[in-house]
């Protein structure tokens, strides 16, 4: 995660410090367990990511086990795993938007070519699981 020019653009779109400083926590506790949302970003725009940060109330109400592989134990603060993980997709869809932010500057400026490729992590490729 680049996570001094994300703390920049969230500066600049005029976010709390509080704020701030959630984002970040929470999208590092998501590195934590699923790795590298840069890596992410450049497979697919962060889209596997994100789909496995879905967890719907009917999820939760058929007792279902989310297709993240985030602990909570407990509840970790939040009042659900519905809670935590959509706090979590909310936090990880606003990294995602700067990282496409950044790279639509980027395409616009004539000394941009820095395509390369990664090591993907096979956990990312963990398909959601019907309960």
């Amino acid at each position: 995660m680049d996570e001094v020019n994300f703390r920049k653009y969230l500066i600049e779109h005029k976010l709390s410090t509080k704020v701030i400083g959630d984002y970040i926590y929470r999208c590092r506790r998501v590195e934590k367990y699923e790795g590298d949302l840069d890596v992410h970003y450049k497979l697919d725009e962060g889209n596997s990511l994100l789909s496995r940060l879905t967890y719907t109330k009917q999820d939760e109400k058929m007792r279902c086990q989310p297709s993240h592989s985030i602990d909570f134990k407990g509840t970790n603060g939040y009042k659900s795993i519905y809670d935590g993980t959509n706090s979590l997709r909310y936090a990880v869809n606003k990294y995602f938007e700067f990282k496409h932010d950044r790279l639509m500057t980027e395409l616009k400026s004539p000394s941009s070519s820095h395509f390369g490729t990664d090591v993907i992590d096979n956990k990312m490729f963990n398909t959601r699981k019907n309960c």
